[in-house]
């Protein structure tokens, strides 16, 4: 279960919160893989998943936890999961318990890879739906 940010979500309009980090921080500015929490990543991912007790939908990053070797990096978006959703209320304005569960992986928003030249650079060819 990710920490419940209650001060930072307290603080903020619910219409300006745009997608949640890795570990379920929420996030006010539009996404840029330059926004990632880790540093030393090499592929970040803007993914669109869902609580599997409310149904209700995130968009969140993902990303690789260390520079890897180019056979390490993730290929396949089927690999991508982003584990328990954020803390969240469910429809009826109570704690959800789906904040205990992992969540459904839905789609791949963006895919973002740094290059040779520590630029991230876009690969549409791994975004879509999550099968």
């Amino acid at each position: 279960m990710k920490a419940s940010y209650i001060d930072i979500l307290e603080g903020m309009p619910a219409e300006a919160l745009s997608w949640y980090d890795q570990h379920g921080c929420p996030r006010y500015r539009p996404f840029d893989p330059a926004l990632c929490t880790d540093v030393y990543a090499q592929q970040v991912f803007l993914l669109r998943i869902a609580c599997q007790r409310c149904g209700d939908e995130f968009d969140v990053e993902v990303c690789t936890p260390w520079i890897l070797e180019a056979a390490e990096r993730i290929v396949d978006p089927c690999c991508l999961h982003y584990g328990d959703p954020p803390r969240h209320d469910d429809q009826a304005g109570y704690r959800c318990a789906g904040d205990t569960m992992s969540c459904d992986d839905l789609e791949v928003l963006q895919a973002w890879e740094k290059n040779e030249d520590f630029k991230w650079v876009r690969m549409p060819e791994m975004e879509g739906r999550i099968e």
